[in-house]
């Protein structure tokens, strides 16, 4: 059986943080550019870097499109005040599976997440995670686009194994419509989990090779797992 390369989506689908990230988010932007501040986007399976993008738009009677790096930091600084209070947990299922998949020689686990670089390790351990659980990962800073992170996460498997992997290898495992797509787009196995903002019957419809309530009962995965 080939060498199978899971790559997990972060928000909705290991985890949730009551929100959060989107607060952190707003609070960064008001101490920043002004009370005025607005942040009202739909941030389900989109990347860091979209987010600040669309925020440049909604919010054009400010002029702050350079100032990433500053959001970014101000933003990192807020999320870590706001997940120290307890607000994030792992969703069913996850810490069980994760412990059966890291023992399983022939799987390496990933991250494909919209996540600042920097955001995904803070989020994990709010969580009781251990980013270096996840030898391989992409994430929201590191490609314009979510199916440009398939890309960069397969040159960082090659990179630690010293063998490239093939798409048909690869399974994304998220819980929204983008997840799925970022998986076709790029020839990947995608995996939807009923977790976040969609429903099993809206997961279903968009084509997923597997659909899951939870990550409660993974043998359909394993499943998956064995096929060639």
């Amino acid at each position: 059986m080939p060498h199978k390369l899971i790559l997990f989506d972060i928000d909705g689908t290991l985890l949730l943080s009551k929100g959060a990230g989107p607060r952190a988010m707003l609070q960064a932007g008001q101490r920043l550019f002004g009370e005025s501040f607005i942040f009202e986007v739909n941030t389900a399976g989109k990347i860091d870097t979209q987010f600040f993008a669309e925020l440049v738009g909604l919010n054009s009677h400010l002029s702050f499109a350079h100032e990433q790096d500053r959001f970014r930091d101000s933003y990192l600084e807020l999320l870590t005040q706001e997940l120290g209070v307890g607000t994030a947990y792992t969703l069913p299922g996850v810490l069980a599976l994760l412990a059966t998949l890291r023992e399983k020689n022939d799987v390496t686990l990933g991250l494909l997440s919209g996540n600042y670089s920097l955001a995904a390790p803070i989020k994990l351990r709010a969580a009781g995670l251990e980013p270096d659980w996840f030898p391989v990962t992409a994430f929201g800073d590191e490609a314009e686009t979510r199916a440009g992170l398939v890309p960069v996460a397969m040159r960082k498997y090659e990179g630690l194994s010293g063998t490239p992997i093939s798409t048909a290898d690869v399974i994304i495992v998220g819980d929204t419509p983008l997840d799925v797509a970022c998986a076709h787009d790029n020839g990947c196995v995608a995996v939807a989990v009923a977790t976040g903002q969609f429903s099993k019957s809206e997961l279903l419809e968009t084509g997923a090779d597997l659909v899951l309530g939870d990550l409660s009962d993974p043998s359909p995965l394993f499943i998956l797992l064995e096929k060639d």
